[in-house]
Order: C-alpha cells, then structure tokens, then sequence
C-alpha cells in the first residue's frame, strides 16, 4: 500500500511498469478534485494500463467544469455506485433535516460586481489567456456566495426562528463574510437574551418573588441552555418559568437567601 498526495501523483504514476499496472488498484479519495486544469495537463493518460480504479467523492460530478468532470471518468471511470442523501436517513447514518431556502435579491453592488466577472473574463480572452469555465463559474458564484444584500433577509429567518441558533454550524465563504454574519448573530443573540431577562423578571414580580430568585432563574436558564430543552419565544420562557415557580412553592414570605 502506498499512500500519496495528488502533487505526487504525476511522479508515481510515471514510475509504474506495465507488471504493476496490471495488478494494481488506485483509490482517489475526493474524487472530484482530480479534475482540475493542473492535474488535467499533469496526469492525463498516465492512468492507461492500470487495472483497477476508484474514485470516492460526494459530488463526482465537477460544477461548471465539464472538461475536468469527462477528464476524471476517461481516467477513472463512470458513476458505479451511490449513496443518497435518503438512503443515508433511511439508514440511520444521517439524521433528518429540514430546508429552508431563503429568496433575496441582488443590490446594485452585486450587478456591478457581475459585470466585473464579465470585463475580466473579455479582457483574459483579448490577452489570449482565456478563463476556464470553472474559474468563470467559480468567481461568478462568489459574488453570490459573498453577496451583503442576502444578510438582511437571513436575519429576518433567524427572528422567526431564533431556536435555530441554539445549535447551529453556520458556514460562509470567507473570514470577512464570516464576521459580518458573526456580528449579526451576536446582535440577534444579545436582542434574544433581554427578552428572556425581561420575561424571568415579569414572571418573578408576577408570583410576588424577590429579584435574588430572579438572579438564581437566569442562572437556571443558562444551564438548561446546555442541554437538550430549548424555549424557542417568549411565551414558552414564561410558561416554563412559571411552572417551575409554582412547582418549588416559592411564595413571598420566603427569605431572598433562601435556595432553591
């Protein structure tokens, strides 16, 4: 068994003789990434002879490359097997999930930044070094991808549903974006906690309580963020607190340093 990187590829293939072609198995994990203009121009045809080939990728299939997506099937192979994203739910290695799309619409920023795409894509043509059709896609999906309109429209999605934010992975393109997304989500965050601060307080003044017991139920809450409960709004927080106030009897003849 040997095991090497894709840049050292090129030298390991050209090394083989036909007896180890004939008998040997390549296994190109992350498939997908073979396909790309500088392994076409290095490994092209240096796969011929060897008799057993796979490749392992989630998507096989290279977006907006058909040059690099027919190079990985004449030096691997075509599609032989698959497993969907039902087969893995059904199969219990994946858990259900639901999906939100969320619609916006460009700002005159991200039109200028497409036409931008389009200059640079003319100018590399006129200087006889034209843009693959990856690197075309690939920028013109950026301006997507990196796209300032669309985080308003996310941050409408997460009032709605700010139970998300309990546990969630949020993934971006890059560091800056990455921070303009964080910052909102720490501003919806803190607008989150004062309405919880705010209910812990209406329920505790409703029962007639001490604002030592309201202290002690915002420390309660902090753990019970920890776990597997979750109070997606506002009317959930204050029943839940209620419930638990009546539950301990606390009433107010009770001292404040009294625990609960």
């Amino acid at each position: 068994m040997l095991v090497v990187s894709r840049n050292a590829l090129r030298n390991v293939l050209r090394s083989l003789n036909n007896s180890t072609r004939k008998r040997l198995l390549i296994i190109h994990d992350e498939v997908h990434g073979l396909g790309s203009p500088a392994n076409i121009e290095d490994l092209d045809g240096l796969s011929e002879g060897i008799a057993y080939r796979l490749g392992l990728s989630a998507t096989p299939e290279r977006e907006y490359d058909r040059e690099g997506t027919e190079f990985i099937e004449k030096n691997v192979g075509a599609v032989i097997y698959q497993f969907t994203l039902e087969d893995a739910i059904r199969s219990g290695v994946l858990c259900e999930f639901d999906y939100y799309p969320i619609e916006y619409k460009l700002s005159e920023e991200d039109r200028q930044r497409i036409k931008n795409v389009y200059s640079r894509k003319a100018a590399r043509k006129s200087e006889g070094k034209p843009m693959s059709n990856e690197e075309f896609w690939t920028a013109f999906a950026r301006v997507y991808k990196t796209s300032r309109s669309k985080v308003p429209y996310f941050e409408r999605f997460l009032l709605d549903r700010p139970e998300i934010l309990d546990r969630c992975i949020v993934f971006v393109e890059d560091r800056q974006y990455g921070e303009l997304v964080l910052s909102l989500i720490r501003r919806l965050t803190m607008a989150i906690d004062k309405k919880i601060y705010e209910a812990v307080y209406e329920a505790v003044n409703k029962h007639h309580q001490p604002p030592k017991v309201a202290e002690r139920m915002m420390l309660w809450l902090a753990h019970l963020s920890e776990g597997s409960a979750t109070l997606s709004s506002t009317d959930d927080i204050k029943a839940s607190l209620a419930t638990i106030l009546d539950a301990i009897k606390v009433d107010g003849g009770q001292d404040e340093e009294e625990e609960l």
